[in-house]
């Protein structure tokens, strides 16, 4: 993350207590509906003192909306930044990083939305669960959805919670670190330990992030509980170049994960073209749901990293889940 290039100007700054545990991040691009969900989401339990910092990529000159519907909510915790210029997502996410005060930081983009029992599941974990832990970052479990309408709301909780292991993102092809952004919590620290969210990895980034954290010697931590809610259905990931960099960007990601060491590149060597070729299976079956019309030559751009022979591709899957399965075992009986 080069801070210098990241300029931002203050169009509302927050007001009052500068001491904050959390600072949510609401990075945002045109679409004052869906941020105005994002925000009304935010219900704290008054345990937890918080900030809402609302990152804006669009031009200075269009914002009048956005401004006049944040100053009507007259809330002391909403400071409103808009970006020099367009910097993308990625970057985006680091303004927020930037301009933020909390000790953690939880990522909402202005889509998605975050359950009525967040406050509560966190400051549980945080004080009492996970007190003493060197916490890197606490994955939000999320549900999804279209319409706002079908949103239940978790009545019963846990405050159960499952460490993160960095192998266990080498089993699933990503998953186990990636950072749904309708509330993560990161720690600021680490976030700036490892130089914030890397744009290369565009539109990936998330996917990487929270690896490089574990890699770094932080902890990992996933709740149990339903507290983010994830929006499906307008989501800027269905575009059809977005589709097609997130195959390529996955890849790119594996191969950062298979270079950690010696084991994880053998397991690369067996079993990257699978995952490659699973993702471009998946993300061209996602094009057809929501239509956007990518060619298979468009998806597979690395020929020689993809199963042609759908035989060859059903046996190494069928090996890979079986040995994924193996290790997740012997994970569980270990821990």
């Amino acid at each position: 993350m080069n801070n210098d290039v990241l300029n931002t100007n203050i169009i509302i700054p927050k007001k009052g207590n500068n001491s904050i545990l959390v600072s949510f991040v609401i990075p945002t691009y045109n679409r004052l509906e869906t941020l105005k969900s994002t925000i009304n989401s935010i219900v704290p339990n008054g345990k937890i003192d918080y900030e809402i910092v609302i990152t804006d990529n669009t031009d200075i000159n269009r914002i009048s909306s956005t401004k006049e519907y944040l100053e009507g909510l007259n809330n002391k915790h909403i400071s409103y930044y808009v970006n020099e210029k367009n910097y993308g997502m990625v970057d985006n996410w680091n303004v927020g990083l930037k301009q933020s005060i909390g000790e953690y930081i939880a990522y909402i983009h202005d889509d998605d939305m975050i359950a009525n029992c967040y406050f509560d599941v966190i400051y549980e974990l945080l004080f009492n669960k996970l007190k003493g832990k060197n916490i890197g970052f606490i994955k939000a479990r999320f549900n999804t959805f279209s319409d706002e309408n079908s949103i239940i709301d978790n009545k019963c909780l846990t405050y159960k919670y499952d460490k993160i292991i960095k192998f266990e993102s080498l089993l699933n092809g990503i998953g186990a670190t990636y950072a749904p952004t309708c509330g993560i919590l990161f720690k600021k620290d680490a976030l700036l330990k490892i130089g914030g969210f890397n744009s290369n990895y565009h539109p990936c980034a998330d996917h990487i992030v929270g690896f490089k954290i574990l890699d770094i010697g932080y902890e990992g931590y996933i709740t149990r509980d339903i507290i983010g809610h994830y929006r499906w259905g307008i989501n800027e990931s269905l575009k059809k170049e977005t589709l097609i960099a997130t195959v390529e960007k996955n890849f790119a990601i594996r191969e950062y994960f298979y270079s950690n060491n010696f084991l994880y590149s053998i397991f690369g060597f067996v079993f990257k073209k699978y995952y490659y070729t699973r993702d471009a299976k998946q993300y061209l079956k996602y094009a057809n749901k929501f239509n956007q019309q990518i060619s298979e030559d468009e998806m597979i751009q690395r020929k020689r990293d993809y199963i042609s022979c759908y035989f060859i591709y059903i046996i190494i899957g069928l090996v890979n889940r079986l040995f994924v399965k193996t290790c997740r075992f012997i994970i569980k009986f270990i821990k």
